[in-house]
Formats: C-alpha cells, structure tokens, sequence
C-alpha cells in the first residue's frame, strides 16, 4: 500500500510540475522576414519592413513586447554588438511589419534577430539570425534607366533573340572581399554564367513587366564563382516579353546592362560594366512562333551550334562581334519584390505510346506548367526531334494551341534538350523524329512557379470535395510564374484582372503571396492611363477583353493583401491609382445619377463583361444582367474605398465614398428591380445585390429564396456562373449562412460541375464548364476559399487584419461526417478538424500564439473537454455556442 500511494504521490508531482512549466513555457521567435521574404539579397522598399511570428504551445501565449537588434555583420550579431540599430524594449504585441530605421551599414547586409517578452514579463531567447541586402537604390530614390548602359546583339551581327555575351572580370586580389555581388537588368529573360558555370538562380527570370514603364534587375551572389585573376562573366539571354512591336520594345533581341560589387569590411565598390567590354555571340536557341497570345511556340534548339566554354575566361572569342549599344525609353528599373521561380516539383511520364510513323505519346498524367526535359542516347548528327505540346484532347482534336519544341542532335551520346527561355502548359507531349520507343527515365515534366510558401492544406469525407480543393490549389500553382497570376500558361499567359479578382481570396488563403501581388500592382499603377482609366491585363501588352470587375482588381486585391497580411504600405501605395479610376475614369463615364451603363473600347483595352464564361456563353450581349453587375462592382469598390481611406486617415474621403456606395444603392434597386426579381434573374444577378447591400431589409428573404430556388429548381442543383459569377453567388451564400446551396451545386458530377471537369480527366480547372479551350486556367478557382471558410470555418475579420482576431465557424453541410484544414498565416498556423460520430460532434481546434478567436460550436449541450481555462463563454446564438479562445489547443464537444 506504501508504494502504490508513493507511486501515485510521484505521479502527481511530475503530472503538476509538467502543467506548470506548460504554462511557464516561454514564447518562441520563429520565421523571421523582410519584405514577407526569407533573407531577400536585394531590397529597395524604404523603409524595409520586419517581420516574425511567435509560438508556444501554452494557453494564452501572448507578446507584450519586443526588441530587434542589427549589426553589420553576423559576428557581432552574435556577440552583442548591435552596431547598427537596436529597437529596445518595445511594449507592443505587433510581429508584422515594424520599420527597419536602422543606417545602411557600408556592405550593404544587415543582420538581425529578435525575441519578445509573455503576459508575464518574461522574454523568449533571440531568434535565429535573419538578414537582408540592400539594392542598388539610396532610400525613396528611384532607379532610372538612364543611369544603365544597355547592350544587345546588331541584327547585322547574327540573328539576336538569344544571344551570348562575354565579359571579362579581372579579381586582383580577394582579400578581405566578403562578397562579389553581380546586379543585372535584363530586358528579356537571363542565365548568368560565371567561369563556365551557370550560377544558382530560379527559370526564366526576372518578371515580365511593362517595358515602356519599367524592368526588373536582379541581384545575384557570385562569391562561390570567382577567383583572383581573370574571370569572365557570361550571360544567356532570352527574349521573352522583350518581343518587337510589344510597349517600349525597340529592339529585335533582349537588351542588359550589368554591374558587379565588391564587397569588403569597409565598404562596397561598383563597377558598371563598360559597353565596350561585352562581346556577343547568337546561340544555338531560335524563336519558334511569336510572344503573342496564341503564338508562344517554344524553342529551336541545335545542339551543333553549342559553343562548350562560352563562359569560360580561356575561350577564343575572336570571332565574336562587339555588343551594339542601344537607347530605350526612358522607365523605371526596380527590385524584383516577388520572390524568383522556382522548380516545385517535378513529374515522371505515366503512359508513353505509339502514335503513328515515328511518333510517340506521352502522358504525364496531370497538367503542368514549366519546363520538359528529354535525354537522347543515339541521335545521328542533324536528326530533328520536334516535341508538340498539349493540355487536352477535345474529342479527336489535340489541343497544342501553337506548342512546339525542335531538337537538333549533335550525334553525342547523352545529349539532352530542355526548355530555357519559353514554357510550356501539357499533358501530353507528341514526339515525333525517333524510331523506337523513348524510356520514362529519359523524360520528365516540372512545374515551375513563383517560389512563394504554400500555405494550407484540406481535406474532408467527401472525396469530390477534397479532389475539387486540391484541383483549385494545383491550378493556382500552375498559374503562378514570373510573380503575377496569368488567365493560361499557354494561349495567352496574361495577367487579367478579372481572373486574379475573382481567385484573389483562395489565392491569399492558400499560399503567401504578398510579395508577388507587390510586383503585380506595380504594373498595374505602370499601365494606368492619364485619364485614370485602366486596362483589362497588367502588364498590358496588348488589348485584352473584360469589364469594370477586372478593373476592380486595383482595388479588391489591396484591400486583400491588407485583410491577410496586414499590408498597409499597399493601400498607401496602390490609393492614387484606386481614386484615378474611380473618381477620373469611372465618373467620366457615368450617368448624371452616378449609374454606369458602358464606356468606350480603347487601343489597350475592349469589351463590357459583367459575368464571363458561364454555361450557356452569352456574355458579350450588354443585357440588364451586365449593367447590373457592372453597377454592383462599383459599389463594391466604393465601400472598399471607404474603409481604406478611414484606415489610411483620410476621414472626408471614407465619408464621401460611403456615401456614394449608400446612394447607388437605393439607385440600383429602383433601375433593376422587376416582377420579383433583378435584371435577367440569373443567379450572379440575384447574389450580387445581396451581396453588396442593394436588397432592402425587406425584400432579403424572398431574393435568397429566389436565388435558392434558381440553384435547387430552375439549374436543377447546379451553379450557373462564370468567372466574376463563382465568387459573388458563394460569398453571398457563406454571409447568409447558406453554405448547404453551395454544398449542393459543389457536389455535382454533372455539366456544369467542378465535378464533371474531374469526371473527364481534369487535372487542373477549365476555362469553360465544357472544356473546349484552355484545361489549364483561372476562370473558376474564386471556390477556393469557400472550403476554409465555411466547412472548416476558418474566418478572418476585416477589423482584426492578417488573423489577430478571427472567427472560427464550420457549417456542417450535405453528407459530410468530418473536415480539417490547417491554414497557415503570418501570425501562425490555424488547424480545424471536426468528426460527427454518432450524434456527437468532436471539434479540435489550434489558434496561434498571439491571437483570439470566436470559436462557434455548432449543435446543443456544448462541452469543453480539452482547455477550459483558455475559453470564455459569450453567448448563444441559432444552433451555436459562441466562445471567446485565447492561443492554444482546445476540443469542444457537442450533440447534434
């Protein structure tokens, strides 16, 4: 009995001491960025901004304050001295985005860390060091492109859309040079090569951009690749966007200037590469088709043109001709904010077949968007090998949309061809040019995008659901190269306005992508006319088709970089664009009672869309159903612009826009409102005025009735929306707790479905519900969200930024016994995971460190069986149990 009672004795003394130190654990200070970037080697944003985010698994973990410190170089980080800032002791719970106004330290690195003190007063250990490396720019001045000088390759000289250039780098002596730092601004895409090696760097980079505005440079390390004495700097360029007849383009090839930066203890020393220098070679890469929607084509490559050693400082370039010097327009030359490309992932083929006269099919199984590779073991010298691309077949009908590799081989064993500065979007690749059987481990496929973090993941009972999810994630993945989002990889590999709008919420819930949508904004403020009108693409190399909600993406995709990253910079930045429009271009074009019924097709721009590429595809008729639409986006747009000028001070401005969306309400309502219903009756039509507060009071439940009436009856369960239409109806539904509809017209394996796409072999989403065009496209992944949102119901609040406060409420819809989600966010990572067993419902949450939640328990007798010293009961609505959470994790329990 005396060692039972002992036994039981040292039991609860080890169970207490482990739940006080679980509630004495400090925080911790984990992830640390600059620009929403880990370690960036080239920042221009005055000032940079820093970032962190804290953990503990303990109940109500909280910072109080915090202190960063900087030095110059990582040693003294290390040992304590802080020769560049120290913040001090800061009572403040903030991790986002506090200012860096520190000095520039001489080597132009800063080297940081941080740590935070809890509820207690007790502080966590520093973090783990984090840097960043200052760009070429001196605080808020920008970059001109008069400050470059710019060389490319004279047509005269050689054929010049991929050429080789040359020049050398004399190193007298290393010592004491902490680091040798090559900045290049290319005007088409670039491969840097150092003493024959091909430097670390992401695929076809930098960023398209608007060349008549503005060009990316990029900052590599090349310490590892050079030596004292003579190196030589190659580099490849491709010509991309830098296509003629495309804004600001006035040369028929790619265009650079560089410089190099010696960096040593006490300083830095540039050198900008001379004109005379650089020696230019064409290589052994020809354009296949046009930089033109449609016309992408692919590359022309002869591997007997290959010239080995081309970067190399012993190589005879005497044959070489000197680099033409040549002027462009005057623009912008910025850092790249977004982060680079990056290969994801790659693939092997699942199905290779004959297809006729030496020509095989190869099927990688699911769509992608990036690069192919294809090794050859016995070419003969001259042999062509020419690689057709394709995302589908529609019937008998291959769709390549213009995709088309060639190789030429060189007649050596193990040559290999694989795409450098162009892409491909396939499935399928046709290989003709081989008389027998190509290998699977010869081939592969990989996806490259902008190398942002992923950060989410779901997954639920419903096997369609969790498909339809994933598909809308792999998409979105697929669309994503070069730091802004395209319609297609393949036809037109624009950035549409409409698209990014509409998938713009998924896309912020899914991934990080703060710094992309930074880059992307820029083009858009770039392609901004002087009458404040905008385009339907940024960069806008050409006219495009949309309407006002693709120009609303000035406005909406701000507001959601605020809503989940807490980005005020970009409502500051991205304001005067937004009142241009609205109160320029918009107001111009209005009626005297401020409707808008149409506005004029420009050079840059054409079309009136409300809705886009719905089932039956008769959007470009101007019926009441656009006009309507059309109206509801400005409404939008102006109670969006009403909250951003309140935030960003602006007290007059918020008032007038309220006002203004208040007024249009009443409008709208009296123009549009017949026999029962608004405009044409469509479902977008009966959603949006919901949606946007057109409905009076009174009329609500008879519209939502309407509308689930046209969903259960009239579509026979199914949603009938497009691109602008898939978001408005399933927002409209989630705010009106009508998550079941969406469920329903979710769940369809039947045209139109997400469901019947799958059923069909879609890997990726369509750009029309039937799949005759594009299967890899952003026209229906605005669903996205609804999954977080409403079946793990993961919610943030607009007046709590980037999840400081949010809701967490799951609507258990349709045949669903369980559903968990983990969202990561800048504050930390979020997980909701339910299960109904019986007629009980289990619900396990997480909230980050740092954070609250209003936690809604769905059913009756509610139960806390895990943290109940973390919950505080607020109230009890129709079918909830609402609690206030503190940071950690809890288990809820309830009948159904």
């Amino acid at each position: 009995m005396f060692l039972r009672l002992l036994a039981i004795a040292i039991i609860a003394v080890f169970l207490l001491s482990s739940r006080a130190y679980a509630q004495e654990e400090p925080l911790t200070v984990q992830r640390l960025t600059c620009e929403y970037r880990v370690d960036p080697i080239n920042v221009d944003a005055a000032p940079p901004r820093l970032a962190w985010v804290v953990s503990s698994e303990r109940r109500g973990a909280r910072q109080t304050a915090y202190q960063w410190v900087a030095a110059s170089t990582l040693d003294k980080l290390d040992s304590g001295s802080f020769d560049l800032a120290e913040s001090g002791k800061v009572e403040s719970d903030n991790t986002l985005n506090v200012t860096y106004d520190g000095p520039r330290p001489a080597t132009g690195t800063v080297y940081w860390k941080a740590r935070v003190w809890d509820d207690s007063d007790t502080a966590s250990l520093w973090s783990a060091p984090a840097r960043f490396t200052y760009g070429l720019a001196e605080g808020d001045d920008e970059l001109s492109s008069t400050q470059f000088t710019y060389v490319g390759m004279s047509p005269e000289a050689g054929d010049p859309e991929f050429p080789w250039l040359r020049h050398g780098l004399t190193l007298d002596d290393l010592t004491g040079v902490t680091a040798v730092r090559l900045h290049v601004n290319s005007l088409g895409f670039q491969e840097v090569w150092v003493n024959g090696a091909r430097i670390e760097q992401g695929p076809l980079m930098p960023a398209s951009s608007q060349f008549n505005k503005r060009s990316f440079y990029l900052t590599h390390d090349i310490t590892p690749y050079v030596a004292e004495g003579d190196n030589t700097i190659g580099i490849w360029l491709g010509q991309g966007w830098y296509y003629p007849g495309l804004p600001g383009v006035v040369h028929e090839g790619p265009l650079v200037a560089a410089e190099v930066e010696i960096v040593t203890v006490d300083g830095v020393k540039r050198f900008p590469f001379d004109a005379e220098g650089w020696k230019i070679h064409a290589s052994n890469i020809r354009r296949i088709g046009e930089w033109h929607s449609g016309r992408y084509g692919g590359e022309r490559v002869d591997a007997r043109d290959y010239l080995a050693g081309w970067s190399t400082p012993g190589f005879d370039d005497s044959a070489w001709a000197p680099a033409a010097v040549v002027d462009v327009p005057e623009h912008t030359v910025s850092w790249q904010a977004g982060q680079a490309n990056a290969i994801e992932r790659t693939l092997a083929p699942h199905i290779i077949s004959f297809d006729g006269k030496d020509q095989w099919l190869v099927d990688f199984g699911t769509n992608v968007s990036g690069l192919f590779s294809m090794r050859f073991d016995d070419l003969a010298p001259g042999q062509r090998i020419t690689m057709i691309f394709g995302d589908a077949f529609v019937g008998e009908e291959f769709k390549d949309f213009g995709q088309r590799s060639v190789y030429i081989g060189r007649g050596e064993p193990g040559e290999t061809f694989s795409n450098r500065f162009n892409y491909h979007a396939f499935r399928y690749v046709r290989i003709h040019g081989l008389d027998k059987r190509p290998e699977a481990d010869t081939m592969s496929a990989t996806l490259v995008r902008t190398d942002y973090p992923v950060y989410s993941t779901f997954a639920c009972s419903n096997k369609l659901l969790t498909e339809i999810h994933d598909m809308v994630h792999y998409t979105l993945e697929c669309l994503s190269l070069g730091s802004y989002l395209v319609d297609c990889p393949h036809i037109e590999r624009l950035g549409y306005g409409g698209d990014g709008h509409a998938s713009t919420p998924t896309a912020h819930t899914l991934f990080g992508m703060d710094p992309l949508y930074t880059t992307w904004l820029a083009h858009w403020r770039d392609c901004q006319r002087p009458d404040g009108g905008l385009p339907h693409t940024a960069p806008n190399p050409y006219s495009a088709g949309g309407g006002p909600y693709w120009c609303a993406f000035s406005v909406a995709a701000p507001w959601s970089m605020y809503v989940h990253y807490d980005d005020v910079r970009a409502l500051e930045v991205n304001y005067p664009m937004m009142q241009q429009w609205l109160d320029g271009y918009v107001t111009k074009y209005s009626r005297e009672d401020g409707l808008l019924f149409g506005w004029p097709d420009e050079e840059y721009r054409n079309w009136y869309l409300g809705d886009w590429a719905r089932p039956k595809r008769d959007e470009g008729e101007l019926g009441r159903s656009t006009h309507l639409v059309n109206n509801c986006v400005i409404i939008e747009c102006y109670a969006r612009m009403a909250k951003i000028a309140t935030l960003l001070g602006k007290a007059e401005d918020a008032q007038r826009y309220a006002a203004k969306a208040d007024d249009m309400r009443g409008k709208i309502h009296a123009e549009f409102w017949h026999d029962g219903t608004y405009a044409d009756d469509t479902q977008i039509d009966l959603a949006y005025p919901l949606l946007t507060g057109v409905v009076p009071a009174d009329l609500e439940e008879t519209v939502e009735q309407r509308l689930a009436d046209n969903i259960l009856k009239q579509e026979d369960g199914h949603l009938s929306a497009g691109l602008v239409g898939v978001p408005i109806v399933t927002t409209a539904l989630l705010e009106r707790g009508r998550s079941d509809l969406v469920f329903t017209y979710t769940n369809q394996t039947t045209f139109p479905s997400y469901g019947y796409m799958i059923e069909n072999g879609a890997t990726a989403t369509w750009e029309h519900w039937g799949g005759d065009r594009s299967h890899i496209h952003n026209c229906y992944n605005g669903i996205g969200v609804w999954f977080y949102r409403a079946l793990a119901g993961i919610r943030p609040l607009e007046e709590y930024p980037a999840f400081k406060r949010f809701v967490l409420k799951p609507e258990i819809v349709g045949d669903l016994t369980w559903a968990r989600a983990r969202q990561n966010t800048v504050r930390g990572a979020i997980e909701s995971d339910w299960k109904i067993e019986g007629d009980t419902f289990w619900w396990n949450i997480r909230v980050p460190a740092n954070t609250t939640a209003e936690v809604h328990v769905p059913g009756s007798d509610v139960e806390v069986t895990e943290g109940v010293e973390g919950v505080n009961k607020l109230r009890d609505e129709a079918g909830f149990t609402v609690y206030e959470v503190t940071s950690g994790r809890y288990q809820f329990r309830a009948k159904r």
